[in-house]
């Protein structure tokens, strides 16, 4: 049998998810998609950006959500499939993913109230606490935190690891007085070095320029952070500036003490500017 979408859909009952591994293939999928007579709503599947996974159903093509990522994590069931589409098209056997190794480890999804002491606890591991080494000081970081994330009105969305729920960290989106949409992201120490980042970041950066309509995002970056900085880079962002972060303002605030002149300069983090789509 001819390696098809549509004899694909017709071998596999129940829903089908399609991972797409890199850009080249994303592509290809699209183009496939489109010359069989799907589409993605009422556009041809090359006029719209793959995401990384996407469901194939009888007649179409469509994004999936944080709770199809989150199925897509638990792997293969009677009535769903995972499907490796580079391997599907190459002719291989073992296109069905059977293993979770290469399927996304983790999934985001909006901030709930239960993330607070986890999140706090992500936020102090930054530089506020380099800068404010009295641990008298916690309740009015606390304080703090709870005002620049959860009361400032900037949305927040929580990465968790898809085998256990663990919480891995925060991504942040705010939108600044000229309309400029500005990123921030943090791993918790113990989950860094194993692409939780770099995965977050491409499913977040999907939903954005997918569903959000957004192609540019300012970023912010713990100088001290080299593994950030070099997924950022690799990602194409370019460094603008050095800028002192909104913890760090919060807590002088509720400290009552003036902002030092040199702040940015000293305790700043780096502004990137990352543009949508993705393309690696």
């Amino acid at each position: 049998m001819q390696r098809t979408l549509k004899n694909l859909r017709k071998e596999l009952k129940g829903d089908v998810y399609v991972w797409l591994r890199d850009a080249q293939t994303g592509e290809r999928f699209l183009r496939d998609a489109e010359q069989e007579g799907f589409m993605i709503g009422n556009e041809k599947p090359t006029a719209k950006p793959h995401a990384q996974v996407m469901a194939l159903q009888d007649d179409a093509i469509c994004y999936v959500g944080t709770n199809g990522m989150l199925r897509f994590g638990c792997g293969d069931t009677a009535d769903f499939h995972c499907v490796d589409y580079e391997k599907y098209v190459s002719g291989a056997a073992d296109y069905g993913f059977r293993k979770t190794d290469d399927r996304p480890q983790i999934h985001v999804r909006p901030y709930a109230e239960k993330d607070f002491e986890a999140l706090f606890r992500l936020a102090i591991e930054s530089s506020v606490l380099r800068l404010f080494q009295d641990k008298s000081l916690l309740p009015i970081v606390q304080s703090a935190v709870r005002k620049e994330y959860i009361e400032s009105g900037d949305e927040q969305f929580t990465i968790i690891r898809n085998s256990d729920e663990m919480y891995c960290g925060n991504i942040s989106l705010r939108q600044d007085e000229n309309g400029m949409y500005e990123l921030g992201i943090a791993i918790v120490d113990v989950f860094q070095n194993q692409g939780f980042g770099t995965e977050a970041l491409r499913q977040f950066c999907d939903y954005c320029y997918r569903e959000r309509g957004i192609q540019r995002l300012l970023v912010r970056i713990d100088p001290d952070n080299s593994r950030s900085i070099h997924v950022f880079e690799k990602l194409g962002a370019v460094f603008l500036k050095k800028k002192a972060s909104y913890i760090l303002k919060r807590t002088y605030e509720q400290l009552g003490k003036p902002l030092p002149e040199d702040l940015d300069e000293t305790s700043g983090v780096l502004n990137y500017e990352l543009q949508l789509p993705l393309v690696v």
